[in-house]
């Protein structure tokens, strides 16, 4: 698609590293042009972004976990009355 409208590409994708393994990326490409607004080349870079990306899937993983310790406890503290049922 931004090949047809030569428009900028960014992508964030899981590329095959050694070993079969999937390392995250994030890929670019910007097209360069001339005065006609003609593409004459495109610059591209692919950056490991894997060790970010892991740490989001940890940081969501710790919300959830956080809000059903929250969950259960607020559930425990209204069944012994300490707290008022919503």
């Amino acid at each position: 698609k931004c090949l047809e409208q030569k428009t900028e590409l960014e992508v964030e994708q899981r590329i095959r590293a050694e070993g079969n393994d999937y390392v995250w990326h994030l890929v670019r490409a910007v097209p360069v042009k001339n005065a006609r607004d003609e593409v004459i080349q495109w610059i591209g870079s692919c950056t490991n972004i894997h060790q970010q990306k892991m740490g989001e899937v940890k940081a969501k993983e710790s919300q959830r976990s956080l809000q059903r310790s929250k969950e259960e406890l607020e559930a425990i503290l209204r069944g012994l009355g300490v707290i008022d049922e919503k």
